[in-house]
């Protein structure tokens, strides 16, 4: 029987819904069954998770959904100490029990959690909200508009990786050898990795950087790994990543405004 006769039926129906969430390279599949559940070929856990209402209608503040979930989820753990750094994609499945035909019925991501007792609370809003959004546009600028190590920049970041033992953490100074290795400023703009967890680097001088905000499972005698930075302007470009054909900026924009009045 298909899942959408079921779905109409007064008496067959016998609906199971799955919650798939993403981030970054990790994954999450779980259902609010009593029992783990085959589904397109996966297995997804049981666990204590309940929705509100899905609601579709013109105003985007009511199509956001909420999520019940006990406090100790995996997914409300990513925001105990700050928001993560990778967006989180939801996906709700539903199916009947005794098919495998099924349908996504509210695909979106998660904003935020609240605590309250025992139980959290995973704010989600749905993927159409992106369309309400400005879309990217290229200013007219000197400075190369493009995020380093992205698509538009090209920059392979593994050919400017360096991984480093730290001998110190103290907030958000970072301490090792590897880094005394390259002139002051080499990994300013750029950022590192730790496990899944990605800081920005704001400040490099002599053997440690400075990022933007601190790992508190981080400790001495810890590797990460460091990615040079940028300042995005043309010179660097050319000089440390030899990339000058893929510089998006405009750094021969004329130091004087033709329309200022004056001919001189």
């Amino acid at each position: 029987m298909t899942y959408d006769v079921r779905e109409i039926s007064r008496q067959q129906g016998e609906p199971i819904e799955l919650y798939e969430f993403v981030w970054g390279a990790n994954l999450l599949r779980v259902t609010s069954a009593k029992t783990t559940q085959l589904y397109n070929s996966y297995l997804w856990q049981p666990a204590l998770i309940q929705r509100g209402s899905i609601d579709f209608t013109t105003e985007k503040g009511r199509n956001n959904l909420k999520m019940s979930v006990v406090r100790d989820f995996p997914i409300a753990d990513l925001f105990r100490v700050m928001p993560p750094n990778d967006v989180i994609v939801v996906t709700v499945h539903r199916f009947h029990a005794g098919d495998s035909d099924g349908a996504v019925i509210w695909s979106g991501r998660v904003l935020n959690c609240d605590w309250t007792g025992a139980t959290a609370s995973l704010n989600c809003e749905p993927i159409s909200s992106s369309l309400q959004r400005v879309g990217l546009r290229r200013m007219y600028q000197r400075q190369c508009p493009h995020v380093l190590y992205g698509t538009a920049c090209g920059v392979n970041k593994s050919s400017f990786d360096v991984v480093a033992t730290l001998s110190a953490v103290a907030g958000t100074a970072l301490t090792s050898a590897a880094f005394d290795g390259f002139a002051d400023g080499y990994f300013a703009g750029g950022f590192i990795e730790f496990g899944s967890e990605r800081r920005f680097i704001t400040e490099h001088v002599g053997d440690t950087i400075t990022i933007n905000l601190p790992l508190y499972e981080l400790e001495a005698g810890d590797a990460v790994t460091a990615y040079a930075g940028c300042d995005h302007s043309l010179a660097t470009c050319h000089s440390k990543f030899n990339n000058s054909l893929n510089y998006g900026g405009m750094p021969y924009i004329p130091t004087k405004n033709p329309f200022g009045g004056s001919i001189f």
